[in-house]
C-alpha cells in the first residue's frame, strides 16, 4: 500500500512546520494501530508512507484493511493553539507478482494512489492495467505541481506587447512556466487545471504577482521607462476571499505602481456571482489597476459590463486570428471587437499574431496593441530588458522573432 496525506502541503504552509510534523506523527501512529503484527509501516519521505502486507490472499481482505486504515486515520487532529484539523489519506494498492521487483510494485501502488486522489481523496484504489491513462497522468501532474513550488521549478516568461502605431514595446504579459524534471519546460496550459484542482493556484498566484512586480521594479531601477504588466487571473483566484488583501499586500511590499498593472479576466467570470465580482473589480479599479477582458462577446449584458465597470482593454483571442484569411465569421467577430473597443475608447490587444496578413488586418481595423511569435517569442526578464533597449532605438515593429534576443 502506498499512502499519502491529503492536502498536507496546504496545511504545512498555512499552519507551520510544527503543525505539519504533528500531523506526520499522528498519521504514523494511526497507521501502526491499523495493521496486523505481521505487517510493516515505513515512511518514504515527505508525507508518503508505505505498508508491506503479508499472507493476504483475498482482495476482500485488502479492501477490509484499507477501509480500516481510512476510518482510523481520517479523524480530526487537535493541534495545540490551532484546534481541530481534518486529516485524511489516499491509498493505492498493488499486489505482488513474482515478476515484479519491489520498486515496480511500489510504483504501481503509487499510480493507484494518484487515481484515488483524483477520485476525490480519502479513498483507496487498486492498481490495474486498465486504469485510465489520462486520469493517471492528470493525477500525477496534480501531485507534482505541489512539489514544484517547493523545488523552485516555476518561472515567468514575458510576452511583449507592441504598440501598432509606434512599434514600441509598451507592455508585457507574464506567462507561467514549469521546468519539469522529466518532461522539460511546460506551458501553463499543460498544468493549469491541476493547479486549480489542487488549490495551489492561490499561493502560486501570489508568487506570480510578487515575482512579476519585483522584476518590473528591477527594469525601472535600471532606467527603463514603465510599461504595462499584464497578469492572467483564473476564476478560482479572482473568486478567492483573500484576493484583494493579497493584491494590496503585494503592491505594498514590492512598490509596484498600480496604474501599470493590468489583470486579465476571462469572459465567463462575469456569468455568475456578478454582484460580488463587480464589487471586486471596482475595488481593483479604485486601487488604480487596469482590467482587460479576454473572449468578449457583443451581447447586451457584455455591453453593459463595459459601461458599468469601465473596462480598460479588450483582447482579441488567438483563436480568432488562426483562420482569419479564410473564415468570414472570425474576421467579422474580430472587426466587431475592435470596433467596440474604439467606440468605448478602450485599448485593444490582439494575441497570437503569427503572420504579416494578420498584422495588416489588425492595423487596418485600428487595433492598438499586438503580441505574438511574428514579433517576439516570450522572453525571460533579462532578454526582455535587452529587447526594450533595442526597441527604444527603433521605430518599427520587428518582423521576425529571430531578431529578438
Amino acid at each position: 500500500m502506498f499512502i499519502d496525506i491529503d492536502h498536507f502541503k496546504q496545511i504545512n504552509d498555512s499552519m507551520g512546520h510544527a503543525a505539519g510534523d504533528q500531523l506526520l506523527r499522528t498519521t504514523a501512529e494511526r497507521l501502526v494501530t491499523s495493521i496486523r503484527e505481521t505487517d510493516t509501516v515505513a515512511r518514504l519521505g515527505g508525507d508518503e508512507f508505505a505498508i508491506i502486507l503479508t499472507d493476504i490472499h483475498l482482495t476482500s481482505d485488502l479492501e477490509t484493511l484499507a477501509k480500516k486504515i481510512l476510518d482510523t486515520v481520517s479523524q480530526p487532529v487537535f493541534l495545540q493553539e490551532l484546534g481541530l484539523v481534518n486529516l485524511s489519506v489516499s491509498i493505492g494498492i498493488a499486489s505482488h507478482r513474482a515478476e515484479l521487483s519491489a520498486d515496480e510494485l511500489l510504483e504501481k501502488a503509487d499510480t493507484a494512489m494518484y487515481v484515488a486522489k483524483k477520485s476525490g481523496r480519502n479513498q483507496f484504489r487498486f492498481f490495474s492495467p486498465h486504469l485510465d491513462s489520462t486520469d493517471i497522468q492528470a493525477s500525477k501532474i496534480e501531485a507534482e505541481t505541489l512539489q514544484a513550488l517547493d523545488h523552485q521549478e516555476y518561472s515567468l516568461s514575458y510576452q511583449p506587447q507592441f504598440d501598432l502605431s509606434s512599434g514600441k514595446v509598451i507592455g508585457v504579459e507574464a506567462l507561467l512556466r514549469w521546468q519539469h524534471p522529466q518532461r522539460g519546460l511546460l506551458q501553463a496550459s499543460d498544468f493549469i487545471s491541476s493547479l486549480e484542482d489542487s488549490g495551489l493556484i492561490i499561493p502560486l498566484g501570489e508568487w506570480i504577482l510578487t515575482t512579476a512586480c519585483q522584476e518590473w521594479k528591477s527594469w525601472c531601477a535600471r532606467g527603463q521607462d514603465p510599461i504595462k504588466l499584464a497578469i492572467n487571473l483564473t476564476y478560482k483566484q479572482f473568486n478567492h476571499d483573500g484576493f484583494l488583501v493579497m493584491v494590496e499586500k503585494v503592491l505594498r511590499q514590492t512598490g509596484m505602481e498600480p496604474c501599470w498593472l493590468e489583470f486579465e479576466l476571462a469572459r465567463h467570470i462575469f456569468t455568475e456571482n456578478r454582484s460580488r465580482h463587480f464589487t471586486v473589480i471596482q475595488s481593483l479599479k479604485n486601487l488604480g489597476i487596469r482590467i482587460a477582458i479576454n473572449g468578449f462577446d457583443s451581447g447586451i449584458s457584455s455591453l453593459n459590463t463595459l459601461h458599468q465597470l469601465k473596462i480598460d482593454t479588450l483582447k482579441v483571442d488567438r483563436s480568432l486570428l488562426t483562420d482569419l484569411g479564410h473564415s468570414k465569421g472570425n474576421a467579422l467577430y474580430t472587426r466587431l471587437i475592435l470596433s467596440l473597443a474604439q467606440s468605448f475608447d478602450l485599448k485593444s490587444v490582439a494575441e497570437g499574431v503569427e503572420n504579416a496578413q494578420q498584422l495588416t488586418f489588425l492595423s487596418d481595423h485600428h487595433c492598438t496593441e499586438v503580441q505574438g511569435f511574428l514579433l517576439s517569442h516570450p522572453l525571460v526578464a533579462e532578454d526582455l530588458f535587452r529587447l526594450i533597449e533595442k526597441q527604444n532605438k527603433d521605430s518599427h515593429l520587428p518582423s521576425n522573432p529571430e531578431n529578438s534576443p
